[in-house]
This record gives C-alpha cells, structure tokens and sequence, in this order.
C-alpha cells in the first residue's frame, strides 16, 4: 500500500510539473502566433519520449519546454521579447488561478501547483542566457544602444544560477 501511495505521489507532481510546463509553453506559443510567427513545435520536457505529434513532443523529465520558431529569430527584438515575457506572465496568472481555486477548495496538489507556477514565473525572468528574462532584458538594452558580448553572457549565466539556486530554496 505504501508503495502504491509512493508512485500515486509521484505521477501527481509529474503531471502538475508538466501541466504548468505546457502552460507556460504555449503562453508562449499563443503570443508568437499573434505576433506573426509560425511556431514549428512546443516541446515539454527532457530526456525520453512519451509522445509526439508534428507540432508537439512530451518528454519523461518536465523540467524544462520550449516554444521552437525559426521566425522567432528573425522577429524584431521587441517581439522576441514581448514573446518571451509571455512564458512567464501565463505561469503568473495560472500561479494565482490556482491560488484562487485552493482558497475556494483547499487542496495540498493546487498549492503546490500555484507555488511551482509562481517558481517557474520567477526562474524564467532570471537575465540569464536562454531563460525569458535574458531576452527581455537583451531587447531593453538593444534600444538603448547596449550590446552584450559573449563574456557578459558568462558573467550574466553565473550570476543567473547563483540566484535560481537562492530563488529555489526560498521558494
């Protein structure tokens, strides 16, 4: 029974980590197309293949997605950012979704879904390379005239982890 309890658990915080995945995904996808790019494939996850379509893969590790456009590189830096801060503003609005649903229904499953949405809102918008917040923050310097070369990447990358770690613990 106990080991039974073990992987219900388990498939619960799998599907909850690849729910808030998918929606931050096509948070992104869902501007990219309004903003006139043609989203190639959204692909949730790391690792081996659970299912695939033309447009869309779920992998077995939900801890990383991307929204896959050739167009995205050739958008204009205010697009590209603008598509960018979508990821992390659909896991903020679905973080206070699901706050509001477990303040209606209390549910240990949606407060930890609402805290990993706020988390993986958070993280994203760290400025480092390849997280949503290094675009963001990439287009806000472009238009003044700043560019960052490859050793600021570095510098911004370990920065960048330093503080996910802090983020992580915190949160």
């Amino acid at each position: 029974m106990m080991i039974l309890k073990l992987v219900l658990g388990l498939a619960l915080i799998w599907f909850i980590l690849t729910f808030l995945l998918v929606i931050h995904e096509y948070g992104h996808a869902w501007v990219m197309r309004r903003l006139g790019m043609r989203v190639d494939k959204v692909v949730i996850g790391a690792g081996p293949l659970l299912f695939a379509t033309a447009q869309e893969e779920i992998r077995l590790l939900p801890f990383i997605g991307m929204a896959i456009s050739d167009d995205y590189a050739k958008a204009s830096v205010r697009d590209r950012a603008i598509a960018a801060a979508a990821g992390p503003a659909s896991s903020l609005l679905l973080g206070l979704l699901l706050l509001l649903a477990n303040w209606i229904v209390p549910s240990w499953a949606t407060l930890i879904a609402a805290k990993g949405s706020f988390l993986l809102a958070a993280i994203n918008m760290i400025p480092l390379p390849p997280f949503d917040g290094f675009t963001v923050v990439e287009a806000f310097l472009a238009r003044r005239g700043v560019q960052i070369n490859e050793g600021q990447r570095r510098q911004l990358f370990t920065i960048g982890i330093g503080t996910m770690v802090v983020l992580t613990l915190v949160l």
